[in-house]
This record gives C-alpha cells, structure tokens and sequence, in this order.
C-alpha cells in the first residue's frame, strides 16, 4: 500500500478491529516495528496513532515503559499535523495512565500548555478538553497561573464559537474547585458575565457552575454579586424559548436558591441591626406601647353627676387614725414593719382607701344622683330634685354631697387590689399534671368504647356469617335430597321399562 489514504484507513479502522484476534506475542514481534516506522510519516500518523493507543491500552506498564514509550516520546516533541495534535490531546489520559510522573512534567505537559497558544481552533479545543480529563494529573499553581490564564485568552479570541465557549465553561468548570477565593471573585465570575447566553447549552453549563458556587462559601459568590450581577444576567433566560423544560427547572431552581439565601442573609442582617439599636422603647411591643401604664387619660367627668360617700365604721376610723402621721410601735407590729414586707399591701390599700370598712372584701357601690335631662324625663322629681339611690350603709335621711371625681381605675390601683383574690383564684387553678391525668382519663373511656363497639360490630358479623352459612347448608342439603330422589326415581322407571321388553309379548 503505497497510497497515503488507503494506508490511513487501513490503521485507522481495519488494523485497529484486526488486533484483537492477533495473538499478542506477534503485537511486538511483527506489528510494532511497522507502527513505528510509520509513525515517522506525518501523512499517516494521525491513523497509527489510532493502533498506537490500542497498544498503549492493552499493554502492562512494563511493555509500556520499555517498547512504547521510547517512541512516543519522539512523537511529543516533534512537529505534528493538526490531526495527530488533536488525537494525542483527546486521548491524553490513556497516555497519563501509565507514563511515570517525571515523563508527565518533562514529556506531555509542555505540549499541552503548547497546544493553548495554537492558532487553530480544533487544536485549542482539544487542549481544554484534554484539561478536563487530566486535571487531576496538573499541580495547583499551573492551573492558576497557565490553564486559567490560557483559556481566558482563548475566550477573548474566539467568543464567537458556540462549541469553543463550552468548552472553555468546561474546563473552568472543572478546575474550579483547585482556584482560590481571590481568583473566583477577580477573574472567573467577570468571565461567566461576559458569556452571551445565546445558545441553551451554554447556558445551562453557566447555571451549573453557578450551582456549585452556592454549594460552598470558599467560592466568594457573595449575596451582593448574586442580587447585583448574577440574577441580572440569569432572569432574562426565563422567558427563552429556546429552554426546554428541563433547562428552564434547573435554571428556577438555582435562581430560587440564590433568592432564598439573600432573603437568610438580609433578614439575620436587618435582626443584628434591630439588636443593636441604643434605645429599647423605639421597638417595645405594642401591648406595652398601649397599656394603661403609658396612656395619660384626662380626668372623666359626667355632668349632673353627684357622688355620696357612704358612712365609715368606728374601725375603719381608727385604721385611718393608725394610718396617719408617724406610727407607734404597736401600729408597726400589727400592720407591718417596712412599706417591704408582706404585709403592707394592706396597708397601702388602708391609706389609698381611708373610708373603706375593714370588713369588705369587695368594693361597696357607691350612692350615685343622677339629674334628669329635663323635669318630664322618666324618674325625675318635682321642683327639678335628684332622685335617691339609697346604700346599705346611709340611713334614709342622709344625704351628702360628693367631690369625688369618677374616673376610670387606673392598673396601679388595681394592682393594689390584686391580694383579696390571690389565694382564692390560685385555689381555684388546676396543676399541670390534674389536667394531664383528666385528659388521659377520658382518652382511655374514648379507647374502652371504641374497643367495646369494635367487639359488638365483629361480634355482629360472626352471628351474621353463621346465619348465612346456615342458610346456605340448608339449601345444598334441599338441592341434594332432590336430587337424589330425582335420580333414583329415573333409576327405577329405567329398570321397569328393562324388565318389560325381557318379557314375551
């Protein structure tokens, strides 16, 4: 075969499928030297490169290192056609696998930080695809200082290529996780902005770098990059009719993670900020904004409305006696020691009421005139009097007059008023537990009827079945019994008509 494109196929495909069934004691023996005098031919040598990966493949790392190497190496480092170029990059990582670490610094990776400053597409493609199945093959300062560098200048070159830009997405993709915060923030995300979404694919490589960006803080995809540049780009590819469903789920659902996690961070921030506010009552509660405490309410004044005090008794006036003035020692044993002690609720409620009887528990209802609107109103008097209202307390000739002014109470006095009804109300008031044992009680009568009705209703079905059961026998016996005597009765017509015909006419 002397015809450089019968020979190409001839490595390419027919040498390639025929080297499985060739025992491989004649591969080195018969096969090799041809290989390698052949790969001397730029014309052919993108197709033995073909049969030269087989080998590479199949070989043990012994017969890798001794036989096939040696001539690979002249391979890396001589000029190569574009083809050859771009099968050794696509299959860079066959070639890794079992080339020893110094060959790979010395040997295989300067020609693929080569192959980044080609001037021809398919060349600067299969480098960046060549990284992203050797990366883990690539220490970390190259990556950062000569692939990131390299394919940001293949981008700028060539943003035009829809195929080239996927693959430059790809290979930033892939190297990211070896980038550090500074370069992320400075250099790969002003990249990603850049990128014209026009094509669904590159858009969905982008989405997918942006999701593992939120995986991990390290990244530096900050909530202000997010809101301020990131969704900008992102929310007008919702409305592309060029997604397919799929696309257009995976692109919502890293825009709603993005929003999920600026409305985290913007809520905790908004909390420190209210925290760390100097005064406190610019955000009490509005219960105590509104109590009774802090509302000032004006006096409250019914007009025509006179108010008599009803009469005290000889110990309420002594109370009020003791109340006055500097106490003796015995006013301070009986009605408490310090305005501290227990005891002088009752003594503050004393001096608050002077004209309170002792005896009282509650407050006693005052004797209250009201005048009428005009002399025919219903109740009013001759002459334009008040009518009486008569108390308990006040003979039925007394009459007096009052200055009290009948506001509402104000919470310090009811405060005050709160001691007569403690103990009671508190006696009143069941414990946790009473309340809990009250309701396990009736749980376990609801669970006893349910267990009773469920007995009845199971019992009710047995009875059931057996009644039907029984109806059933009754009537298989009836058919049998019919049955029977239908056949015997056939039987003994059969054998009278076989007696007649044996008898002689």
């Amino acid at each position: 075969m002397k015809d450089p494109t019968q020979k190409s196929h001839f490595y390419r495909i027919g040498l390639k499928d025929a080297l499985p069934f060739i025992p491989k004691k004649m591969w080195y023996q018969t096969v090799w030297p041809c290989l390698q005098q052949e790969m001397r031919t730029q014309e052919v040598l993108a197709a033995v490169l073909q049969s030269v990966l087989y080998f590479v493949q199949e070989a043990t790392v012994e017969e890798y290192e001794s036989i096939i190497l040696p001539s690979l190496r002249n391979v890396f480092s001589a000029p190569k056609t574009v083809q050859a170029t771009v099968t050794i990059l696509e299959n860079l990582h066959i070639i890794l696998e079992k080339t020893p670490r110094d060959d790979i610094q010395t040997e295989i990776l300067p020609m693929l930080y080569n192959a980044f400053e080609s001037t021809t597409i398919q060349v600067q493609s299969a480098a960046l695809v060549a990284v992203t199945s050797v990366s883990n093959y690539l220490d970390d300062n190259s990556i950062r200082r000569m692939i990131l560098q390299k394919t940001k200048g293949i981008y700028e070159k060539n943003q035009g290529d829809s195929k080239l830009v996927l693959n430059v997405l790809s290979c930033v993709e892939q190297i990211l996780d070896r980038l550090d915060k500074t370069q992320i923030i400075d250099e790969v995300l002003p990249l990603l902005y850049d990128i014209r979404l026009s094509d669904p694919q590159i858009t969905l490589r982008i989405v997918n770098i942006y999701r593992l960006m939120l995986t991990d803080k390290r990244y530096g995809l900050s909530v202000n990059l997010m809101a301020t540049k990131v969704m900008p780009s992102l929310l007008p590819q919702t409305v592309n009719p060029s997604l397919n469903l799929e696309q257009f789920t995976i692109l919502i659902e890293v825009l709603q993670d993005m929003l999920d996690q600026i409305d985290r961070n913007q809520r905790n921030k908004l909390k420190l900020d209210n925290l760390s506010l100097p005064s406190p009552e610019r955000h009490r509660p509005l219960r105590h904004q509104y109590s009774s405490d802090n509302m000032h309410v004006p006096p409250f004044n019914i007009p025509n409305l006179r108010i008599e005090q009803r009469k005290t008794s000889s110990a309420e006036d002594m109370a009020r006696k003791n109340s006055t003035g500097t106490r003796g020692m015995l006013g301070s044993w009986w009605f408490g020691g310090s305005p501290s002690s227990p005891d002088s609720n009752f003594l503050r409620v004393v001096n608050a009421f002077p004209n309170r009887r002792l005896s009282d528990n509650t407050l006693m209802t005052p004797k209250i005139r009201v005048a009428p609107s005009c002399a025919s109103s219903p109740g009013g008097t001759p002459g334009g009097g008040l009518p009486i209202r008569r108390h308990s307390s006040i003979g039925p000739q007394e009459r007096r007059g009052s200055t009290v002014n009948l506001s509402p109470p104000t919470d310090k006095i009811m405060r005050e008023l709160k001691f007569e009804t403690r103990d009671t109300v508190s006696n009143r008031l069941k414990t946790e537990e009473e309340i809990i044992k009250e309701e396990m009680k009736s749980l376990e009568i609801l669970e006893q009827e349910r267990i009773k009705r469920i007995n009845y209703q199971n019992t009710e079905d047995t009875s059931k079945l057996k009644h039907r059961t029984s109806l059933v026998e009754g009537n298989l016996a009836r058919f049998m019994l019919g049955l029977t005597a239908a056949l015997v009765n056939n039987w003994k017509q059969r054998s009278l008509r076989f007696c007649d015909s044996l008898l002689p006419p």
